[in-house]
């Protein structure tokens, strides 16, 4: 009776894809934080000032600089909508 080795090659490929799958969840684990960073601060925006504004709050830096464009760019506010920007109103 012969005995064949375990294909090692197709352990080999499923160890890669599973590596592959999992990089995503590692890379945003690894993420560190320091004793001197700043905690969050959370900012409102009232988003689409001029076609159905929202109130948007984020402690995201991402979504704050975006927003932030847009402020600059006058289609949000800093701040909450008011009652006057809301839909319906005004």
């Amino acid at each position: 009776m012969e005995h064949s080795k375990p294909n090692r090659a197709g352990l080999w490929i499923a160890m890669a894809i599973a590596v592959l799958l999992m990089a995503p969840w590692g890379a945003q684990a690894a993420k560190p934080t320091f004793p001197s960073d700043p905690p969050p601060v959370t900012v409102c925006y009232c988003h689409n000032v001029n076609h159905h504004p929202v109130t948007i709050c984020t402690a995201d830096r991402a979504f704050q600089m975006g927003h932030q464009n847009h402020v600059n760019n006058g289609v949000d506010t800093l701040g909450e909508c008011g009652p006057s920007t809301e839909p319906g109103c005004g």
